[in-house]
């Protein structure tokens, strides 16, 4: 094969790789993220993998360069077999652009569990030696309803997360969290309700 032919295999395996690591996290996320809304310990493979991704800094660190040493890795190895040294000095600089371009990735994807740990850490500093620990549970609960916005996705995960601390910190905000979500609850069977006596009246269109 030509040399632009195995720079342009070199940059599709590059994306494959990308890609595939990233709808696999994304999956995971989803799993975990369904976990935690029930208050339970990850319950699948997926789930139990991102858990340990976002328990730590140091894991997603261990995550990404894992994920770097076996895309770089597949990477040479294709021009290693497919062309010779002085060809494959050719593709080097492709090779590095590939590399490089997958290691900004990673490093944001460090960079988001560094914040979220930073949020968890500035909630316990107030959760822990606080007294009434419900009251203060419902301090940091109570803004976020009804608001949006990244931040705000990033507090709520980070409240879940504590929640499934077995001591008295989690079981506080894990009270909080249930109450705020029977509460929802119950607004949606009144909206429900409200709902269905319209459509009583109304022949129009129904939700499917």
């Amino acid at each position: 094969m030509t040399v632009s032919t195995i720079s342009f295999v070199i940059v599709m395996v590059a994306l494959a790789f990308q890609m595939i690591w990233l709808s696999i996290a994304r999956r995971a996320r989803e799993k975990y993220l369904r976990d935690l809304a029930s208050f339970r310990s990850p319950s699948s493979s997926l789930s139990r993998y991102y858990h340990w991704r976002v328990e730590k800094v140091s894991n997603s660190l261990i995550d990404a360069v894992v994920f770097e040493v076996i895309l770089t890795s597949s990477v040479v190895v294709i021009g290693v077999i497919s062309l010779n040294p002085a060809e494959f000095n050719s593709v080097l600089p492709i090779v590095i652009f590939v590399v490089i371009i997958s290691s900004l990735s990673s490093i944001q994807g460090v960079h988001q569990i560094k914040e979220l740990k930073k949020i968890e850490h500035r909630f316990l500093e107030r959760l822990e030696p606080a007294t009434d620990k419900i009251d203060a549970a419902r301090s940091f609960v109570m803004p976020l309803v009804g608001s949006y916005g990244h931040d705000v996705g990033k507090q709520w995960f980070a409240l879940y997360r504590i929640s499934q601390r077995q001591d008295t910190v989690g079981w506080s905000l894990r009270d909080v969290l249930m109450d705020r979500a029977l509460r929802e609850q119950g607004g949606m069977v009144e909206l429900g309700t409200s709902n269905n006596t319209s459509l009583e009246k109304d022949d129009g269109p129904g939700l499917d």
